[in-house]
């Protein structure tokens, strides 16, 4: 039986996209208080179709990475603490 990760490559891109843009508004202070943003910078921001995004977005709010209402979206702690150890190797 082949098992399936359950972040896909595309969640991955979101996350990125939201953490990069975390990590600007941060500027090297750690908090884990992030903004939220427009679900259109995010689509622009990943590269994805928009389908997709609101699609893995909701993969997602079931990680409880993110939090999502459909126009807006805000990268919760448990996202950050992810993002920073899979893109930053901090854990």
């Amino acid at each position: 039986m082949k098992v399936i990760d359950k972040i896909q490559q595309k969640d991955l891109k979101i996350i990125r996209a939201l953490y990069n843009d975390w990590k600007k508004t941060n500027s090297g202070n750690v908090s884990f208080d992030a903004e939220s943003c427009s679900l259109q910078h995010v689509i622009s921001a990943s590269g994805l179709s928009e389908k997709e995004v609101t699609d893995h977005l909701r993969n997602l709010q079931g990680f409880d990475f993110v939090e999502f209402d459909g126009d807006r979206v805000k990268l919760l702690p448990s996202g950050i603490k992810y993002a920073r150890g899979q893109f930053d190797n901090i854990h």
